[in-house]
């Protein structure tokens, strides 16, 4: 039984349908395969819409992409817009995503015939628990190569990256241990280079956490910083 209907616009957008097959093959899921232009075989699109009986449809168009509008026109079933690039990106883009009310398409990237067939596999599981194990399976797939993408990009760049990363003795590498001990170091400069003056940026003599107007309490200070002492211990006793 056929499950997913691939329909393009022209052979030349066969690239982008060889995608989605290869998606499908992987998931075990059957399709079908045919070219029929909205603008110049009208009815043939008509036909072979009405007389599938697959589940969803993945329509593939350029230009203007008018296609997967049309396929939707003909039936109640998901259809999968997938705009394919060329001189007029925007206009493809948009001829799928900006569909009347009503009648809506699921649109994908520019080319992403293999993110259409992924998206048919979604709305398949929905009802079919083997095509959500399998997805289940394909999501851990990419996973795993992100991780092993990371593993040497971290190899090849020898833990000398963003976070300054450095060796442990097992040849391992913890990015996030490098970068504190970083902070640690700058901290600890800032310290000295501040010396018994406080930190830079610190009035000098100013003790840390000290108000302004207290500032001469241990060296004098100033005559109306005293006089304002007095008044207070003076207050203090009455």
């Amino acid at each position: 039984m056929t499950k997913v209907s691939i329909i393009m616009g022209s052979k030349s957008d066969m690239p982008v349908a060889e995608k989605a097959i290869a998606i499908l093959k992987k998931f075990g899921i059957g399709y079908d395969i045919a070219v029929a232009s909205a603008h110049r075989t009208p009815h043939r699109v008509e036909e072979l819409v009405t007389k599938s009986d697959a589940s969803a449809f993945i329509a593939i168009a350029g230009l203007s992409a008018a296609l997967p509008g049309v396929v939707a026109s003909f039936t109640v079933k998901p259809v999968i817009g997938v705009p394919v690039s060329g001189a007029l990106n925007m206009d493809a883009l948009l001829s799928v995503v900006q569909m009347p009310p009503g009648i809506p398409v699921a649109a994908v990237g520019l080319d992403r015939g293999d993110n259409a067939a992924v998206l048919a596999a979604e709305i398949l599981a929905v009802s079919d628990p083997s095509v959500a194990e399998k997805l289940k399976a394909y999501r851990k797939e990419q996973a795993d190569k992100v991780i092993a993408d990371s593993e040497k990009v971290e190899a090849d760049a020898g833990c000398r990256g963003f976070h300054r990363g450095f060796r442990i003795p097992d040849g391992g590498c913890d990015h996030r241990e490098g970068h504190h001990r970083v902070l640690r170091r700058r901290r600890q400069h800032g310290r000295r280079r501040a010396g018994p003056q406080g930190r830079r940026g610190q009035a000098p003599g100013r003790v840390r956490g000290q108000r302004p107007h207290e500032e001469g309490r241990d060296r004098g200070g100033p005559r109306h910083v005293r006089g304002h002492r007095h008044q207070l211990r003076d207050s203090r006793r009455l």
